[in-house]
């Protein structure tokens, strides 16, 4: 039956085709009987027919063709065609499908993804962040309509629309992961995260909302095609042009003014949440630019110290500094704990102690509880930059990344002056494409990355923690019977995400109400990589160098997210474990031959370099090394900065933990240790302390000056 029916149906098109072909003849005659003239100067092309760019379909009856045979009089020329007029093609006007409004559609739907990223990251918005949204959307689509005319913009459009969903999506799983709203630069370098497996950990069904319009889309397009659509008034090119033009210009100006009520906010997430994911790109874009200022090197030591000291007061000198030169001339071994967060440490579960090795080596030399991790979009990477140079991260993007071809004042490069000689290993293979830069740029004399280690745990696609200790045992033995001092530097993964512990490896007894879980996981992460850190002491031990060497480990960041589910879970564990605890990371410095001593200071990652460097026996002071961070064993009072993880402003000092919302005035200070909150009128002179600090590390890393082996 279907083969007759589609005769039949090819025969009625003809039919109707016939129809309009004579239509047009007759409009054609009456046209040149009435108006010879211009017939006569223009020919058949003068009748001024209507041309569209739209496909013809068929009529769906004979009633479409009735106008065909009314036809007034041309226009002139530059006059717009009577929408009633026959094309040249002989198709009837009534018969042309209504040009779909895609500029619309794509403003409407973009509109809607916004909303719903809002809804996803920040919660229901007010109604003027909405219209933010709708600014920035009217932005792109205008100039999308400008810059692709004619049919290139029904394509230009869905691309945008593309790209856009790509990016939202994106940024919803860099939230999910980091608690950060990413910037163009930190998706850029988004590889620096721990890896695919943390990716898919934070993946929510509810993400795969942005892409509803590819199914919802099609549909209603191929239902508008069966069904066609009424006849319209097609707009001219210099029409399109300035609807697109209005569009923009009104997207600027309401984005501008909701730009300017947000000045001098520092906050990332109040300017996100504020200005939209969309308009945020833009004015991070112009606040990078126009604050990439540069300090002279030569008094950036006399500015950072007037500075620290306006605030910690004078430091005591060597001979009078505690622990200076303690370990003089030592070796010094530093472990970089992969996600290792603070509240294992000296606990057990059922009897079982998490960390003891961990304990062991804290049992002899100082342990500091109230340290906080400070590293920004490059994770691992940025946690060894900061430790090793004492500077600040970018916060965004990858330091590593940013100013990796730079020669960095640091740690390997004082030691170097000593006779030392300083190596880096990273097991990490996900940050293996910058390890050398970095390497080089912080003056480690050799790298060794995963690559060059064998690997028994290869469902994790990284080397072990257990081959990278023996490689530094074996070049630690080597170097000691040459009597040269070494500085190693080990970045470590084994208790990271996905938490893959091999089965001969799990040897931590978990509770019913934890196996299996997201933090029962991470327990057995913890407590392997303490196994495997055990090795790396006994190989220093075994190759008689263990008593001239001093152990310093340190987390690199938090390991578990902040929800309530996993919150719970930790306090079987620890009790006291509350929300913000996850930027707690251990820093334990081994000192053979010492007694305990457990440091109630506060502190960051920025000052382990300063507090390494004294137990060495190196006077920063002496050596004008500009230290944006403290030494902990002879700082009277302290107050350090935080960025990316927390909003810019973000303060940790003796008594609070500080987080702003749009500014001082309406941020949130917490009490340490306990983080109840409490008041932050007294503590207004340390916020604006450590934005000056950090803008003046900003300023000092991008002065450094480029490696002669990097141009």
């Amino acid at each position: 039956m279907a083969k007759p029916r589609s005769n039949q149906y090819r025969a009625a098109r003809a039919a109707r085709a016939a129809q309009i072909r004579a239509a047009r003849q007759r409009a054609i005659e009456e046209a040149a009987r009435r108006h010879p003239d211009l017939l006569e100067t223009r020919g058949l092309g003068g009748l001024a027919i209507a041309e569209r760019d739209d496909e013809p379909v068929p009529a769906r009856s004979a009633d479409t063709a009735r106008d065909a045979t009314s036809v007034q009089a041309p226009a002139p020329d530059g006059a717009p065609a009577d929408p009633e007029t026959p094309r040249e093609d002989g198709t009837d006007p009534a018969a042309v499908r209504r040009r779909r409004p895609t500029a619309l559609v794509v403003f409407l739907l973009l509109w809607a993804k916004l909303l719903l990223f809002r809804l996803l990251v920040f919660g229901a918005p007010m109604p003027m962040m909405v219209v933010a949204d709708a600014a920035s959307v009217a932005v792109l689509v205008g100039l999308v309509g400008l810059v692709a005319p004619g049919r290139a913009t029904r394509y230009a459009l869905w691309a945008l629309d593309a790209v856009v969903t790509a990016f939202l999506f994106a940024a919803t799983l860099y939230v999910a992961h980091f608690q950060a709203v990413p910037t163009y630069a930190a998706l850029r370098s988004a590889g620096q995260a721990d890896g695919s497996g943390a990716v898919v950990a934070v993946l929510q069904p509810r993400f795969f909302l942005y892409f509803a319009d590819a199914l919802v889309v099609p549909a209603v397009w191929w239902w508008g095609r069966r069904r066609g659509r009424l006849p319209a008034r097609r707009r001219s090119a210099g029409d399109r042009a300035v609807g697109f033009s209005v569009l923009a210009t009104a997207g600027v100006v309401v984005s501008s003014l909701v730009v300017s009520g947000q000045s001098g906010v520092r906050s990332e997430t109040h300017l996100a949440e504020t200005l939209g994911p969309l308009t945020y790109q833009a004015h991070a874009l112009l606040e990078r630019r126009s604050s990439a200022e540069q300090v002279e090197p030569g008094s950036a030591y006399d500015q950072v110290t007037a500075l620290k000291t306006s605030r910690t007061g004078r430091v005591p000198g060597p001979e009078d500094a505690v622990g200076f030169g303690a370990m003089k001339d030592r070796n010094l071994v530093v472990v970089q704990l992969g996600a290792f967060q603070d509240f294992p440490v000296g606990r057990s579960l059922d009897g079982q102690p998490l960390t003891p090795v961990v304990d062991r080596l804290a049992r002899s030399g100082y342990y500091f509880p109230n340290v906080f991790q400070q590293v920004g979009q490059g994770a691992d990477s940025d946690a060894e930059l900061v430790t090793n140079t004492s500077l600040y991260p970018v916060g965004d993007t990858a330091t590593s990344t940013a100013y990796g071809d730079r020669q960095v004042p640091s740690l390997p490069r004082l030691l170097a002056e000593r006779g030392y000689r300083s190596e880096a290993f990273d097991v990490d293979e996900v940050s293996s494409s910058d390890g050398k830069q970095l390497s080089s740029a912080l003056g480690f004399d050799a790298w060794h990355r995963s690559g060059d280690l064998e690997d028994d745990v290869s469902e994790q696609r990284r080397g072990s923690d257990r081959t990278l200790y023996a490689t530094a045992v074996e070049r630690a033995a080597e170097l000691h019977q040459r009597g040269v001092p070494f500085y190693f530097h080990l970045a470590t993964a084994g208790s990271r995400h996905p938490f893959r512990v091999p089965k001969k490896h799990r040897l931590l007894e978990l509770p019913a109400d934890l196996e299996g879980t997201f933090v029962g996981d991470y327990l057995q992460a913890v407590h392997d990589a303490d196994r495997a850190l055990g090795e790396l002491v006994e190989g220093l031990e075994d190759a008689g160098v263990h008593d001239d060497t001093m152990i310093a480990l340190y987390g690199d960041h938090s390991g578990v997210p902040d929800d309530e589910e996993v919150v719970d879970a930790i306090r079987t564990v620890d009790p006291g474990y509350r929300r913000g605890d996850r930027f707690n990371v251990p820093l334990v410095l081994h000192v053979p031959g010492t007694t305990s001593e457990v440091v109630d200071k506060v502190g960051g990652q920025v000052d382990v370099m300063p507090t390494l460097a004294n137990l060495l026996g190196v006077d920063l002071a002496a050596e004008r090394f500009v230290a944006f961070g403290s030494d902990l064993l002879n700082t009277p009072t302290h107050a350090f900065g935080v960025r990316f993880s927390q909003p810019t402003g973000s303060f940790y000092n003796d008594e609070v933990w500080f987080v702003p919302d749009s500014g001082f005035d309406d941020g949130t200070a917490r009490s340490l240790p306990d983080l109840e909150p409490t008041a932050s009128d007294a503590h207004a002179g340390d916020y604006d302390y450590v934005l000056d600090l950090m803008e003046l590390s900003d300023s000092y890393v991008e002065s450094l000056p480029p490696r002669e082996d990097s141009q």
